[in-house]
């Protein structure tokens, strides 16, 4: 079999296991992205930017594992766009630097790198507009995710991608507000009226796939955020509705789901699912939602006084 062949038999492999958003698959994504990374195969680097970002999300990188993971991504990356400032930031790191500090580098850089390699393709936008969105350029992920929309529409991408990049652009919306990046409550509250209408659209224009039960989860949010602006009581029962509908909630559905009990003054089954999360999550604490990458302060100072109101702990006691 040609090389080619089994570096993309790789890469399908890690995609099938990165979306189990266990630790365990994706650990293994990670080393089967690492077989898979090449020159004529950039969207593995892209690929392992999302994994990456998933295990920082979900805690799973201890300091250890991010001294690991900077080895890796410095050899990963090593001769490939030098003088790229994401890929000089992560080169200049150590071991021993925050884990936060070297996860989000290394989400940047292999998401830019697959970008530089081949900007033809819709993809390789999509995984550096995620990147940027997660490391604090809102502005820059909207440009790459309209990009990535553009390109998908001209090259007649399958349906289902179209509608996962507007349900991406929707999680944008209601983390950054605007494209103009407006503070102006009315601003804020028309850009999340826009990320329930375009999760809505891509649900109801794909209504035979799958994939289209898992976007309630970004409409199930969108209408939590909603609840912050305009008709709390209607807005955070459409979000609870909607996240029910999720079987089998993974752990970071988990805390969106405790978030909305609690919006919704049933503390509870907010609690019950909050000792559920514990057992998966034994070290979590609120604090590590300041990973997402809300723009405003107060919106995420809102979404983690929910989950304290579950009985949470706010920090780790180790």
């Amino acid at each position: 079999m040609p090389k080619f062949n089994k570096q993309l038999d790789y890469f399908l492999q890690a995609f099938r296991l990165h979306q189990g958003l266990s630790r365990t698959s994706n650990s293994e994504a990670q080393r089967l992205l690492r077989e898979a990374m090449n020159a004529d195969l950039p969207r593995a680097y892209g690929l392992m930017s999302f994994t990456v970002q998933s295990a920082w999300l979900c805690d799973w990188i201890n300091q250890a594992d991010a001294n690991g993971l900077l080895d890796y991504a410095k050899t990963d990356l090593a001769g490939l766009q030098s003088g790229n400032p994401s890929v000089d930031n992560l080169m200049s790191l150590k071991s021993g630097d925050p884990v936060d500090d070297i996860a989000k580098a290394a989400v940047s850089s292999y998401a830019e790198v697959a970008l530089s390699l081949d900007n033809e393709d819709y993809d390789n936008y999509w995984s550096a507009g995620t990147a940027r969105l997660y490391n604090g350029d809102p502005a820059g992920c909207f440009q790459a995710y309209q990009t990535a929309i553009d390109l998908a529409q001209a090259n007649n991408a399958p349906a289902t991608c179209l509608a996962s990049l507007g349900v991406d652009y929707a999680d944008a919306l209601f983390f950054a507000g605007d494209e103009t990046l407006s503070n102006d409550p009315a601003d804020l509250q028309a850009a999340i009226e826009r990320a329930i209408v375009m999760a809505h659209a891509a649900m109801t224009g794909n209504p035979k796939d799958p994939k289209h039960y898992r976007w309630n989860w970004t409409l199930g949010w969108a209408y939590y955020e909603l609840a912050a602006y305009v008709d709390p009581e209607k807005n955070c029962a459409l979000s609870l509705a909607r996240l029910q509908q999720l079987r089998n909630p993974h752990q970071l559905i988990l805390r969106n789901l405790i978030a909305s009990y609690a919006a919704c003054g049933m503390l509870e089954p907010a609690k019950a699912l909050a000792g559920e999360l514990l057992i998966l999550s034994p070290r979590y604490a609120v604090a590590i939602e300041r990973r997402w990458p809300y723009r405003l302060t107060a919106r995420l100072t809102r979404f983690q006084d929910h989950l304290r109101g579950a009985d949470l702990p706010v920090e780790r006691s180790e």
